[in-house]
């Protein structure tokens, strides 16, 4: 019998391994209309791009602004934008998203922030109005009971850089060299946030990739991270087969 669930363990590593498929994800996904014809043909994987803007007749308040979906500067003469709490409505709600949530899949959203104005000075209103818009928006996030089998990432303005060091605890983050701690790629200190840095988020160019798959290089600490991954894998298996 055990020779048997070892054979029937190494089948389904083996499996495991050579099904591996390609994730992806819709960039700047930011017209909710859109999303359920998406997630209907399996996307799983989603960019939203909250963009702070005042004097708009969406906010609640225009002295104070708020939050639109839109990648590129919203236009004051506009309203067919979603807003930040149109999207925590839709992804709470959705009896769609219920369905594929419950069927144990894997719902991954990355929030790049845009344009937090004069960011990190506290003497700033404009700054202080859009950290509370955020602020207000992450606590929604962890305190609602049906977001909480979905998996939120920083990004953009967002990341838990300089003055944000610290802000958001429960949410990962995007590292991208040109605006990403350096450290945070070899090393997962907790003090400075670095081991928020989760995801490997560098953009289309062959130098960069070429030089982080060096073997003096090997994708940082990123590489790590994979490797953990495939340990809870190997894990997840043995115990499944145990049970079998």
């Amino acid at each position: 019998m055990k020779k048997l669930l070892l054979i029937i363990t190494f089948i389904l590593l083996i499996s495991s391994l050579f099904s591996y498929n390609i994730d992806y994800q819709i960039h700047s996904n930011d017209d909710l209309n859109e999303l359920s014809s998406l997630l209907i043909k399996g996307a799983r994987s989603f960019k939203f791009d909250p963009h702070y803007i005042k004097n708009h007749k969406l906010c609640n308040d225009e002295n104070i602004g708020c939050l639109l979906l839109i990648h590129d500067k919203p236009s004051i003469f506009s309203s067919n934008y979603n807003t930040t709490d149109e999207l925590l409505t839709y992804l709470s709600t959705s009896s769609l998203l219920s369905s594929i949530i419950n069927n144990n899949e894997k719902i991954k959203i990355a929030l790049c922030f845009k344009s937090a104005p004069d960011k990190c000075n506290y003497n700033s209103n404009d700054f202080i109005n859009w950290l509370n818009l955020v602020n207000d928006f992450y606590n929604k996030i962890i305190t609602t009971q049906q977001l909480n089998n979905i998996e939120f990432v920083l990004d953009g303005d967002g990341k838990p850089i300089d003055c944000l060091k610290g802000k958001f605890p429960l949410l990962n983050s995007v590292w991208i060299n040109t605006d990403s701690p350096s450290e945070a790629f070899y090393s997962n200190d907790v003090v400075n946030d670095y081991n928020r840095f989760q995801i490997l988020n560098d953009p289309d160019n062959l130098q960069n990739w070429t030089w982080k798959a060096s073997p003096s290089i090997n994708y940082g600490i990123f590489i790590i991270i994979i490797i953990l991954k495939i340990i809870i894998i190997i894990i997840i298996i043995l115990k499944e087969s145990l049970i079998i």
